[in-house]
């Protein structure tokens, strides 16, 4: 749902469909975070979400690269707001469950807000 918000610029450079519930799945069963890696940044660090860095150590690290270019305080301070909310909440609460088959993307991107994000201000 959140990849609906950006450029389509800042897709990942793979072409594979994955569905929710294989990513549900694979993170249900995976607790090293090299599988993790491997699996969500196969070619490198340049994707939308960049976990290498927890990998190899260097910092201790999560990189959002799906955000185009900007000089409006508007827009950058509202991302940063998200992925702060979006990290914090994501560790704090439990485990969502899979999306249901044939949910719409805007049904999608609601629920993320709603379950998830929790703020607000970001809603509006």
């Amino acid at each position: 749902a959140i990849l609906s918000a950006h450029p389509t610029t800042r897709s990942n450079t793979t072409t594979t469909t994955v569905t929710n519930r294989t990513r549900h799945d694979f993170l249900a069963q995976n607790d090293d975070i090299h599988q993790l890696v491997a699996a969500m940044n196969t070619n490198g660090r340049y994707y939308k979400l960049n976990l290498t860095n927890l990998a190899t150590g260097r910092q201790p690290t999560l990189e959002f690269r799906q955000h185009s270019a900007t000089s409006s305080f508007d827009k950058v301070s509202a991302w940063v707001r998200f992925c702060t909310v979006f990290c914090t909440n994501s560790a704090r609460l439990a485990p969502p469950t899979p999306f249901e088959a044939g949910r719409s993307l805007d049904w999608m991107f609601e629920a993320l807000f709603r379950y998830v994000v929790k703020d607000r201000a970001l809603c509006e």
